[in-house]
């Protein structure tokens, strides 16, 4: 359901299952009057849920998903030129509910397809510098907290080429998300005012191709290579402020409203997987996997607090089946750790000149299942 729902046809009966992913991300960021800090040691909590039905012989399958599919929460205690010692924070999450269904159109090809609803949750607090309009150069301390939500849908397609070859597309659509709240506004000259606030966020649009080979009874081979459209929704983050409380603020504006554009450039990136299953027994399933896509952010637009892209990622897990109807799954994945340098920052103010940003991660991956 979550990377291609033709796959649903090659269920048989009724499948529950629920999972929980445990991620211990490492952040760090440096520059020039901050020495080397970590982010606050958070374990993110990543739930998931399924279920499909595809009675015995029948064509038809559906299904019922959700995950927590993004996830990011930093935490620094960094120096600031002008509000000294400051809290550098960020929370973000986007969990997907994905009514799905799926049907086999030939006995070679499959169809599916599946509704993304997003819910996203966004919060920013920092020293902020307004990039543009009259009150660009302006510093302000922001405490933004936002929710909303956004639609998407997802498409695939699976073909057996023969009995020992599957052909795997897949494509997901954009989701556009209407991120609403409000956060406190308070400038060096210790005028303070609150706003409304409105984030059109962006989760971009991908496309999937697959291969999967069974060259024995025992042993899968996989691959596969996506194309994330990073640019078309992150070349800004777009701050819309409205409803200011401080008429002196509201003066130097011009408006009760602020509108400002922080830029992000991110570039497209293809992203490549490849893994193998191997059925030791009818009982244990062993199972690993690499994973590569450059990061899409340019060194002069990295926020420590906005995102953390890793690159390089390998995968290991075991499955066992003791009898039916249940099944355990328990995976390990570790992101090797990434680095980002940048020189002059393409943000007005300088906070982020001369900055090292660097993150690695550990994540754990527990499901169960039930086969009825």
């Amino acid at each position: 359901m979550y990377h291609n729902p033709a796959g649903i046809t090659k269920q048989e009966g009724k499948a529950l299952e629920i999972g929980l992913n445990l991620m211990y991300p490492r952040p760090s960021y440096a520059e020039t009057g901050n020495a080397s800090v970590d982010a606050g040691k958070l374990i993110w909590t990543l739930p998931q849920f399924g279920f499909v039905n595809k009675e015995e012989g029948s064509k038809l399958g559906w299904g019922l998903g959700a995950f927590t599919v993004a996830g990011l929460k930093v935490k620094y205690n960094l120096n600031h030129a002008l509000f000294n010692a400051q809290p550098y924070e960020s929370k973000l999450a986007l969990s997907k509910v994905v009514p799905t269904v799926a049907y086999r159109l030939t006995p070679k090809l499959s169809l599916g397809a599946g509704l993304n609803v997003g819910f996203q949750e966004f919060d920013l607090k920092l020293p902020y510098v307004i990039q543009t309009g009259v009150l660009a150069g302006t510093n302000a301390l922001l405490d933004i907290k936002t929710s909303g939500e956004g639609f998407g849908g997802i498409f695939g397609l699976l073909y057996e080429i023969d009995d020992k070859t599957t052909f795997g597309l897949a494509y997901t659509t954009k989701m556009d998300v209407d991120l609403q709240g409000g956060t406190p506004f308070l400038t060096t000259t210790g005028l303070s005012a609150h706003y409304d606030v409105n984030i059109d966020y962006h989760w971009p649009k991908t496309l999937a191709v697959g291969l999967a080979h069974r060259p024995s009874p025992k042993l899968l081979l996989a691959s596969d290579v996506t194309w994330v459209d990073w640019s078309a929704g992150n070349e800004d983050l777009i701050l819309k402020l409205s409803e200011g409380t401080n008429a002196i603020v509201n003066g130097l504006a011009g408006s009760a409203s602020i509108i400002d554009v922080l830029p992000l450039d991110w570039k497209d990136r293809f992203v490549f997987h490849f893994g193998t299953e191997y059925y030791f027994n009818p009982k244990i399933t062993l199972r690993a996997g690499y994973i590569y896509g450059k990061s899409p952010i340019p060194d002069s637009t990295v926020v420590p607090v906005l995102a953390a892209i890793l690159e390089h990622t390998i995968t290991l897990g075991v499955g066992y089946k003791p009898q039916k109807p249940w099944e355990y799954n328990v995976a390990y994945q570790y992101s090797f750790r990434h680095r980002q340098t940048t020189g002059q920052s393409d943000l007005i103010g300088g906070d982020f000149n001369n900055s090292k940003n660097s993150v690695y991660s550990n994540s754990l991956i527990f499901t169960i299942a039930y086969h009825f």
